[in-house]
């Protein structure tokens, strides 16, 4: 158990980290095409997994990879537009809730892995997906200060979470201000008798922040929660492939990496084919998504190679864990790039941060009980 827990450590720390590269100006500044930024991860997870060989692993294939790559490719191009209509602290949450689910039902339904106490289980993942849920409504930005952003913001543009235009469903076709509003501006800001009886009118400022939220949703947001609701369901499945295969995740990395790789080149050969289709239907020249070389080289390898290394730990964790369990721990490493935007990027502040250590802190009970209840 002792290595299952050490991969999911390290792998909160790939997975917390890897979209840092992404975030700085140059990288925001060119708007990368959601299938762009997919094909970056996807390239060097290509290019890492033989690293498997040089460590001495047996080389063994299987084609129960390209069933990984059919969950995974997909739902990072769908991550994407949900952060970009959604905010990524939203659609972070959501993914990984269902991730979490999903997780659940492979492990103790399908493959019937052992558990000391299913309703000890069921209390550690809610335990995790409620502080998961308290991380997230506790990083999202005051009205104030999203108004403050908006106003930087040029006529007719707007902007994400990660500070990119939101351009999604085309080249350079941007959501008017009308469809598409910041989620942020939706939560109000806690009262200062919120903040006074730590930790019950916390949770009470957090339980009114999410219902606002809900209230107020636009019709891109629910897009973006959708596209959410998506990766996690259908990309909370790409490590069964694995288990169903019968290698080890160093043996298997090979097979998923190759799989992913075949998958998201047919992607792109469907989606340049609708372009060019549409161009042709409008009588003019079709626009394809720029894969901004210059501009991704370096912050795409680091990120691709991050992602890379966080997807074999997580392998690991399943193999050692379950699933159930391993799967399901993994999904804390938000608790990592939390850590990210509170002491580098300095986006939560003040009481927020309180709250936020709170989740965490319910975060990583839920993940400690989770840990002992692998049979």
């Amino acid at each position: 158990m002792l290595e299952g827990l050490l991969a999911v450590g390290l792998a909160w720390v790939c997975f917390g980290s890897f979209g840092v590269p992404i975030k700085s100006e140059a990288v925001r500044a060119a708007n990368v095409h959601p299938l762009v930024y997919q094909s970056y991860k996807t390239f060097w997870t290509f290019v890492t997994c033989w690293l498997t060989l040089a460590a001495g692993v047996e080389f063994r294939f299987s084609w129960w990879g390209l069933a990984s790559g059919l969950a995974w490719v997909p739902a990072g191009v769908a991550a994407i537009v949900a952060v970009n209509h959604a905010g990524l602290a939203l659609a972070q949450a959501t993914w990984q809730i269902h991730i979490i689910a999903v997780s659940f039902l492979w492990g103790a339904l399908f493959f019937k892995e052992p558990l000391k106490s299913l309703p000890l289980t069921v209390l550690a993942l809610v335990l995790l997906a409620a502080g998961l849920v308290c991380m997230t409504l506790a990083s999202v930005k005051p009205p104030a200060a999203a108004a403050t952003a908006k106003a930087a913001i040029p006529s007719g543009e707007i902007v994400g979470e990660l500070g990119e235009p939101l351009d999604v469903d085309g080249a350079g076709a941007v959501p008017s201000p009308e469809e598409d509003a910041d989620d942020v501006a939706l939560l109000p800001k806690a009262s200062s008798d919120s903040d006074n009886g730590w930790p019950l009118e916390t949770f009470a400022a957090l339980r009114k922040r999410f219902w606002a939220l809900l209230e107020g949703l636009t019709p891109a947001q629910r897009k973006g929660l959708t596209a959410a609701v998506f990766n996690g369901v259908w990309g909370g499945s790409n490590v069964v492939p694995m288990v169903l295969s019968g290698l080890s995740a160093p043996q298997y990395v090979i097979s998923f990496a190759t799989g992913s790789l075949i998958v998201n080149a047919l992607l792109w050969a469907a989606y340049l084919c609708r372009l060019t289709l549409a161009g042709w239907e409008r009588g003019e020249a079709p626009v394809y998504p720029r894969l901004e070389l210059r501009v991704m080289a370096l912050p795409g390898m680091i990120s691709g190679v991050l992602w890379a290394a966080g997807n074999f730990l997580g392998m690991v964790a399943v193999q050692r864990l379950g699933d159930a369990v391993g799967n399901s721990c993994v999904q804390a490493s938000i608790i990592v790039s939390g850590l990210w935007g509170i002491l580098y990027y300095r986006e939560v502040q003040g009481s927020s941060v309180w709250r936020w250590f709170a989740g965490a802190l319910v975060a990583l009970g839920g993940v400690v009980l989770l840990a002992f209840m692998h049979g």
